[in-house]
């Protein structure tokens, strides 16, 4: 971050003089810094540095005790609870609901209301972005299910 704004940076294990960090980027002072994964130390990190936190997959279930973790440690960095925007990515099985080895459908597969109703389920518990990867056998395949979502889940969520 500190690079972004300043062409120097000293801190307690190294400092940084004399190079060029260029091109500057276009968000000012400084893009946003997304932190990737679910485990504890990932949680920690986002909670410390980030400014997004991007797990892959976390289940419905899941998600409100995962983000409360997140909110509970930003605050002890003395940061505002909600510094770190929640998102995720997740893949997406359009068609045929997929299983997972306790006989629950996965959020993301199964039929158009289906991936709807787990997106808005989603939202409603505070997740703000969602990266979506549709599972599919072929180039042609995933952008048609990309046009699709575009035009039967996006207009409505």
């Amino acid at each position: 971050r500190q690079m972004c704004i300043r062409d120097r940076y000293q801190g307690q294990h190294f400092k940084i003089s004399g190079q060029v960090f260029f091109p500057k980027p276009i968000q000012k002072p400084y893009p946003p810094i997304w932190v990737g994964g679910k485990t504890g130390a990932a949680i920690k990190r986002a909670a410390r540095y980030g400014d997004a936190w991007n797990p892959l997959w976390v289940t419905i279930d899941e998600f409100p005790g995962q983000l409360k973790k997140l909110q509970d440690l930003t605050e002890s960095f003395d940061r505002p609870r909600n510094a770190v925007t929640p998102a995720m990515t997740i893949n997406m099985h359009w068609g045929e609901a997929q299983f997972d080895a306790n006989g629950r459908r996965m959020e993301l597969t199964g039929t158009t209301q289906q991936l709807l109703d787990d997106l808005r389920a989603y939202r409603d518990i505070g997740l703000e972005h969602v990266i979506i990867s549709p599972s599919a056998d072929s180039t042609d395949s995933t952008l048609d299910q990309v046009k699709r979502f575009a035009t039967e889940v996006m207009p409505k969520i």
